[in-house]
């Protein structure tokens, strides 16, 4: 795939716009083009929030989402605003802990629905959802190798998080890695 166009969804507080930030900086320390966004709503925690970032092999054009290939929700309110804006047949990346307001059959059919226990592994190592969008950009590093390696996701998480909860971030990182 020379390119890719990915929104990260959820609610502000949840970490979603670090999760572009990784996908973005992986993709360039690998030597590929990437482009990052964001949009908050209008609350600044318990808002609809997301990071659009677009991976390419080749320099990038058009620097936003207009349909996602890969969409990765971590509430019921952000799969609902932008499961419309997801291509067809499109990777949707879903919480287990969602719950779809859509007709669930119907997401089947028209995407590739993917629920993932992200919370419930979070909880089971940390006692907290503190590092969920770690453990959520672990999984989602297998979607996205194209275009960087584990090793490359690593280099971007320790370039982005505090030294002090470097080890951590690993470890929830490699959760996610390994689901």
């Amino acid at each position: 795939m020379d390119k890719m166009e990915i929104r990260f969804a959820g609610t502000g507080g949840q970490g979603i716009i670090l999760l572009g930030v990784l996908a973005a900086e992986a993709a360039t320390i690998a030597g590929n083009y990437a482009t990052q966004g964001s949009y908050y709503g209008a609350q600044v925690r318990g808002g609809i929030t997301s990071a659009d970032v677009v991976l390419g092999k080749e320099w990038i054009p058009f620097p936003y989402v207009e349909k996602s290939d890969l969409l990765v929700t971590l509430t019921s309110e952000s799969l609902d605003h932008y499961v419309n804006q997801a291509k067809p047949g499109s990777i949707i990346i879903v919480d287990e802990n969602v719950i779809i307001l859509e007709d669930q059959d119907e997401l089947q059919k028209n995407f590739n629905l993917v629920r993932v226990p992200l919370t419930h592994k979070c909880f089971e190592r940390f006692n907290s959802n503190f590092f969920l969008n770690i453990v959520t950009f672990g999984f989602v590093v297998r979607y996205l190798k194209d275009f960087f390696s584990e090793e490359h996701a690593i280099q971007a998480l320790k370039n982005n998080v505090p030294e002090r909860l470097f080890d951590e971030e690993l470890a929830a990182l490699r959760i996610g890695l390994n689901l």
